[in-house]
């Protein structure tokens, strides 16, 4: 039954929180990434997977980011390319555990939308596994941890953010520009996302 749990599951949260903040430009904004999402939530539900995902992620560095070979080190064969991309060679076998992966970032995006709030901080977007957000990042000093598996960390810090929809966004950090869309667009097939300003 693994395509029907597949098509019946919880979705990665990835959107702008509301959309009257969408083609707003915001500064001094910041994001906060929970470190390997998805390998963390697998080796809670199974934890003699934590060897193999160690690995995997000391693997990740050696290929180009955005290849097919940074993804599946990244996330493994159950999540590459998003979505149970690699359902060609796995088929849905692994639907379970992805579905418990997603489904228990989005409950730790939750809690720290919330902890985010109570400090004051005003959350703009979550972002499968992060969240931008406005306000003083020195709250969460007690919680960051330096990229360690299932732990958060600042990825982000003082950059100009603007929402242009649910799936698109853009921020400069440290002078350099940067788009994030999910999917591909025709523009993507002109111009590599690299060089696009």
């Amino acid at each position: 039954n693994g395509k029907q749990l597949r098509a019946n599951s919880e979705k990665p949260i990835a959107k702008s929180l509301r959309q009257s903040y969408n083609d707003i430009v915001f500064d001094n904004v910041h994001c906060i990434d929970l470190t390997a999402a998805y390998p963390s939530a697998w080796v809670k539900l199974f934890p003699e997977w934590l060897p193999a995902v160690k690995r995997l992620a000391e693997q990740k560095n050696k290929y180009e980011k955005g290849t097919k070979e940074y993804d599946l080190a990244k996330c493994g064969p159950i999540t590459a390319n998003g979505y149970m991309g690699s359902v060609k060679f796995f088929g849905a076998k692994l639907a379970q555990v992805y579905n418990y992966a997603v489904s228990y970032t989005n409950q730790r995006l939750a809690e720290m939308e919330q902890f985010l709030i109570e400090h004051d901080c005003v959350p703009l977007r979550k972002a499968t596994d992060a969240i931008w957000f406005i306000g003083d990042y020195h709250c969460l000093d007690g919680i960051l941890k330096d990229k360690e598996l299932g732990q958060w960390h600042l990825d982000h810090k003082d950059c100009k953010y603007r929402s242009v929809s649910d799936g698109i966004y853009e921020y400069i950090e440290d002078g350099k520009y940067h788009i994030v869309r999910k999917g591909l667009s025709t523009y993507d097939l002109i111009v590599p996302r690299e060089q696009q300003q």
